[in-house]
Protein backbone atom coordinates (compact mmCIF):
# COMPACT_ATOMS: atom_id res chain seq x y z
CA UNK A 1 0.00 0.00 0.00
CA UNK A 2 1.16 3.51 -0.81
CA UNK A 3 0.60 6.34 1.67
CA UNK A 4 1.71 9.86 0.74
CA UNK A 5 3.76 8.44 -2.15
CA UNK A 6 5.57 6.01 0.18
CA UNK A 7 5.39 2.28 -0.56
CA UNK A 8 4.86 1.16 3.02
CA UNK A 9 5.46 -2.56 2.47
CA UNK A 10 8.74 -1.93 0.63
CA UNK A 11 9.84 0.52 3.32
CA UNK A 12 9.10 -1.96 6.11
CA UNK A 13 10.96 -4.69 4.26
CA UNK A 14 13.96 -2.40 3.77
CA UNK A 15 13.98 -1.47 7.48
CA UNK A 16 13.82 -5.15 8.43
CA UNK A 17 16.76 -5.90 6.12
CA UNK A 18 18.78 -3.05 7.59
CA UNK A 19 18.02 -4.21 11.13
CA UNK A 20 19.11 -7.74 10.26
CA UNK A 21 22.46 -6.36 9.00
CA UNK A 22 23.10 -4.36 12.18
CA UNK A 23 25.06 -6.54 14.64
CA UNK A 24 25.49 -3.94 17.38
CA UNK A 25 21.85 -3.33 18.31
CA UNK A 26 20.94 -4.17 21.85
CA UNK A 27 18.28 -6.87 22.24
CA UNK A 28 15.94 -4.34 23.86
CA UNK A 29 16.24 -1.89 20.98
CA UNK A 30 15.86 -4.67 18.39
CA UNK A 31 12.69 -5.93 20.13
CA UNK A 32 11.29 -2.41 20.37
CA UNK A 33 11.86 -1.76 16.69
CA UNK A 34 10.31 -5.12 15.78
CA UNK A 35 7.19 -4.25 17.79
CA UNK A 36 6.99 -0.81 16.17
CA UNK A 37 7.23 -2.37 12.72
CA UNK A 38 4.48 -4.81 13.66
CA UNK A 39 2.24 -1.95 14.80
CA UNK A 40 2.84 -0.11 11.51
CA UNK A 41 1.97 -3.27 9.55
CA UNK A 42 -1.23 -3.75 11.56
CA UNK A 43 -2.28 -0.14 11.01
CA UNK A 44 -1.61 -0.37 7.29
CA UNK A 45 -3.62 -3.61 7.08
CA UNK A 46 -6.51 -1.95 8.91
CA UNK A 47 -6.34 1.05 6.57
CA UNK A 48 -6.28 -1.27 3.56
CA UNK A 49 -9.30 -3.18 4.89
CA UNK A 50 -11.19 0.06 5.49
CA UNK A 51 -10.48 1.16 1.92
CA UNK A 52 -11.65 -2.24 0.57
CA UNK A 53 -14.88 -1.99 2.59
CA UNK A 54 -15.53 1.54 1.33
CA UNK A 55 -14.97 0.39 -2.25
CA UNK A 56 -17.37 -2.52 -1.71
CA UNK A 57 -20.01 -0.20 -0.22
CA UNK A 58 -19.63 2.12 -3.22
CA UNK A 59 -19.95 -0.82 -5.64
CA UNK A 60 -23.10 -2.08 -3.87
CA UNK A 61 -24.56 1.44 -4.00
CA UNK A 62 -23.82 1.66 -7.74
CA UNK A 63 -25.49 -1.69 -8.37
CA UNK A 64 -28.54 -0.58 -6.35
CA UNK A 65 -28.75 2.68 -8.35
CA UNK A 66 -28.42 0.81 -11.65
CA UNK A 67 -31.15 -1.66 -10.67
CA UNK A 68 -33.40 1.21 -9.62
CA UNK A 69 -32.79 3.00 -12.91
CA UNK A 70 -33.56 -0.15 -14.89
CA UNK A 71 -36.85 -0.55 -13.04
CA UNK A 72 -37.81 3.09 -13.54
CA UNK A 73 -36.79 3.13 -17.20
CA UNK A 74 -38.53 -0.14 -18.00
CA UNK A 75 -41.74 1.01 -16.33
CA UNK A 76 -42.01 4.59 -17.52
CA UNK A 77 -40.05 4.65 -20.76
CA UNK A 78 -40.79 1.23 -22.19
CA UNK A 79 -44.04 0.57 -20.33
CA UNK A 80 -42.87 -2.73 -18.85
CA UNK A 81 -43.08 -3.09 -15.06
CA UNK A 82 -40.26 -5.38 -13.85
CA UNK A 83 -41.69 -5.56 -10.33
CA UNK A 84 -44.89 -7.20 -11.53
CA UNK A 85 -42.91 -9.79 -13.52
CA UNK A 86 -40.30 -10.59 -10.88
CA UNK A 87 -39.67 -14.28 -10.21
CA UNK A 88 -38.38 -13.99 -6.65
Amino acid sequence: MTVDNIDVEATIKKVQELLAQEPNLSPALRSTLDVLLLVVQLLINRLSLRIDINQLEFYIFRVWINCSLVKVCSKYVVGYDLASHASY
